[in-house]
């Protein structure tokens, strides 16, 4: 059985002791609403894509428009390591150590620093983002909106 059909017919059951324990017919603590299985609002939403459609996705950023180049490096971080949009977003020129082949990474959730090998596929397309598209400018974050990643 379905959790969403246990909980309907948990509800008419506790419905009906509810008013059978209302006429006396039954003991009054049979009626408790606490006895229902959980429900979830999100329960039946999937906990996100199917692998299959992270490669897709990640595939269709291989162009050489500078769209492409920025929208690749950044998703090559997001499905190598996990990361989420807003440690990607805040990454800064200085958290990859390209002699020691690390990448720094402050972790919102967690609130500290790690530290992570920096897989070369990763690496090179970041490296390609920055030698092609990203903008020669003071700030030091590696990513910028598409408006400043056009040529």
């Amino acid at each position: 059985m379905e959790q969403s059909h246990d909980r309907g017919l948990g509800y008419c059951h506790t419905v009906l002791l509810s008013f059978c324990g209302g006429a006396a017919l039954v003991y009054a603590r049979i009626d408790r609403h606490d006895q229902l299985p959980r429900r979830y609002t999100h329960e039946g939403l999937p906990r996100g894509p199917k692998w299959d459609e992270v490669q897709q996705l990640v595939a269709s950023t291989s162009g050489d428009t500078p769209t492409d180049i920025r929208d690749h490096a950044m998703l090559l971080l997001l499905t190598a390591y996990g990361f989420r949009s807003g440690e990607v977003r805040y990454l800064r020129l200085d958290d990859i150590d390209w002699e020691q082949e690390t990448i720094r990474v402050f972790r919102s959730k967690q609130r500290r620093t790690q530290y992570y090998p920096l897989i070369p596929a990763v690496g090179n397309a970041i490296l390609r983002y920055i030698r092609e598209v990203r903008p020669r400018t003071r700030y030091r974050e590696i990513f910028f909106c598409s408006r400043w990643a056009r040529s």
